[in-house]
């Protein structure tokens, strides 16, 4: 109805309230205070537009315009009570004239306009407030001067007004759950309450601070070296299928891995180590004596783990052999090269 009403032109919201009496010989009434969350939602869909002007009594209103988009919503509207109608008629045995048809003509742009329509409802949300009250003020002025003019007093014209438009905070809250979800709106309500609870206690705001900033601190802690541990995968080719086999508390004899390594029919590889001994070598003879920490490997054991060297070679089986007669090779890391052998170096 309220499109189709302002199929007549630029309306407020009072005109349109009283054209809808006017046209229906008083047998539809608009409740006075919930036009304003119907106009709303009519505008957020894009159906109609609404600018601000004077009225006939030199006040400021807003006054609505039915949109390209509202026309072709009221046709299809129109079709559709037709159908309704039609039906109702052919059952009660009444006949009617058939009018023309309209689709709805709803696509991408129309949905795109109305989340435009919304956003910007919701970045101005203080504002649109703001005239929405101005608007509904102007009804209840109107109404008021109606009733005067049917011989009330201002007061009692005024209360009677108000009576009929109904809790103008209620119809504010109503047309603000048209802009936005209402979980929305309650949840940044709650978020605006909670930091003036916080502005209040600071101290108190900034223990809790505390003690979530060492929680969360912590749990970061413990989720990388289980992460690193157990989690991401080891840093070397084929990781999934490396086996670690020990006994004797993680770790088994030189015979039995040569023994195992010999009979082995399951494995594409074995390779060992001898355990890592922190600062169990001295490095001398290069500046200060510096304590190392190393581990010793069989000759297999980085191309088992495909690691190249960057410089240099991997080591023979001759030098990895229990009584070798070779002198000991070392395997260096890459930052113990550059740190301490290519600063000596320069």
């Amino acid at each position: 109805m309220v499109l189709k009403i302002l199929t007549r032109g630029h309306l407020h919201g009072y005109a349109i309230a009283q054209l809808i009496q006017q046209l229906s010989d008083d047998l539809l009434r608009v409740e006075e205070g919930s036009l304003y969350p119907a106009l709303q939602r009519l505008e957020l869909n894009g159906w109609i537009e609404g600018e601000w002007g004077l009225s006939a009594s030199n006040r400021r209103a807003r006054f609505y315009t039915l949109t390209p988009d509202g026309r072709k919503h009221l046709n299809a509207e129109a079709t559709r009570y037709r159908q309704v109608t039609g039906a109702v008629a052919r059952i009660m045995g009444v006949r009617l004239v058939k009018g023309s048809t309209s689709g709805d003509g709803m696509g991408f742009s129309t949905s795109w306009k109305r989340l435009q329509l919304r956003l910007r409802y919701l970045t101005r949300h203080s504002e649109r407030q703001r005239l929405l009250w101005e608007e509904m003020d102007f009804h209840i002025e109107s109404m008021t001067h109606d009733f005067v003019g049917r011989g009330m007093s201002e007061q009692e014209a005024r209360a009677a007004a108000h009576r009929k438009f109904g809790n103008m905070t209620r119809k504010s809250e109503e047309s603000r759950a048209t802009w936005i979800a209402q979980w929305i709106s309650d949840a940044w309500q709650d978020l605006k309450h909670s930091f003036r609870g916080m502005r209040r206690d600071a101290g108190f705001t900034t223990f809790v601070i505390l003690i979530a900033g060492l929680g969360i601190g912590a749990s970061s802690t413990i989720f990388s070296v289980v992460n690193a541990v157990l989690l991401r995968p080891l840093p070397f080719r084929d990781a999934e299928r490396l086996v670690w086999i020990a006994n004797q508390e993680w770790s088994m004899q030189v015979r039995q891995f040569l023994d195992l390594r010999e009979q082995n029919k399951s494995f594409s590889d074995l390779a060992g180590f001898a355990g890592i001994g922190v600062e169990d070598t001295e490095l001398t003879g290069a500046g200060e004596a510096e304590r190392l920490t190393s581990a010793r490997v069989t000759q297999n054991f980085f191309p088992l783990l495909g690691v190249q060297p960057a410089i240099g070679r991997s080591f023979t089986v001759e030098e990895c052999r229990e009584n070798s007669s070779n002198p000991p090779a070392t395997m260096l890391s890459y930052g113990f090269w550059h740190s301490r052998l290519l600063r000596t170096r320069r």
